[in-house]
């Protein structure tokens, strides 16, 4: 019998090693063959998930979130307010997440950029969830820095803000 169900376990991790796998090769092939309106000026950045703080220090369920939320994704502007992204980090709940969506960035000012990604996520509640966060850019010729908000919707979810640090690598 354990041996039965060690197999089942196994088969599972197998499973979601694979989903992740696929879901992560997904993101990088849309990322490289998306079309662009400026073919000359393709414009990719390299993105590290870092850390998140989380505004309830006291969880109803007594569990500290994750806030060391280590990640890499690309980022490839598609028009000159408009950004694709793509990658993997790990969640709040210590779960691989995937996403990949746009970013809109219609308010820039100098080295401010302010908009909204948009996209789907997985790692959370349901497995291909739909998220739309407020995005603030701080980026310059070469680095940058991306804070993205994720709003309370209810008193189970807390409000979060995750920090992104980038290079430009072309």
């Amino acid at each position: 019998m354990k041996i039965l169900q060690r197999t089942h376990e196994t088969s599972k991790e197998v499973s979601k090693l694979l989903k992740n796998c696929i879901t992560a090769s997904a993101c990088v092939l849309y990322l490289l063959w998306a079309p662009t309106t400026q073919a000359n000026e393709i414009d990719w950045w390299l993105t590290a998930t870092v850390t998140s703080y989380h505004n309830n220090r006291n969880t109803t369920n007594h569990t500290k979130h994750n806030e060391e939320n280590y990640g890499i994704g690309f980022e490839r502007a598609v028009f000159k307010d408009t950004i694709m992204a793509g990658g993997v980090y790990r969640n709040s709940y210590w779960n691989t997440s995937h996403y990949l969506g746009l970013t809109y960035v219609p308010i820039q000012y100098g080295y401010f950029h302010f908009g909204a990604f948009g996209g789907i996520v997985t790692g959370y509640d349901d497995p291909f969830g739909i998220k739309i966060l407020p995005t603030m850019s701080i980026q310059g010729k070469r680095f940058g820095v991306n804070l993205g908000v994720l709003p309370a919707r209810d008193s189970r979810v807390i409000s979060v803000i995750g920090l992104q640090v980038k290079v430009r690598i072309k």
